[in-house]
C-alpha cells in the first residue's frame, strides 16, 4: 500500500504491479499461511526493479518467511 498524497496514480499502480510481481517470484519461497501488508514510502518509486526486489527479499528473509 502507498499513500495517494503528492503520488499521482501511474507512479502508484507502478509500484503496486512491480510489488505483486517480485511477491509472485518468490511466493514458493515463502512458509505457509504468511498474510502480510507491505507499507511503500515515497522513496521506493525511485529505486530500479533490481533494487527493490534484493529490499524485499531482504526483508522477507529478516523477518524469516523465506
Amino acid at each position: 500500500l502507498i499513500g495517494q498524497s503528492g503520488v499521482n496514480a501511474v507512479a502508484r499502480n507502478k509500484l503496486k504491479r512491480r510489488a505483486r510481481h517480485i511477491i509472485r517470484k518468490h511466493l514458493s519461497d515463502m512458509a505457509a499461511g504468511f498474510s502480510g501488508v507491505f507499507l511503500l514510502s515515497r522513496p521506493w518509486l525511485t529505486r530500479s526493479f533490481a533494487e527493490l526486489e534484493n529490499q524485499v527479499v531482504f526483508l522477507l528473509t529478516q523477518a524469516r518467511i523465506i
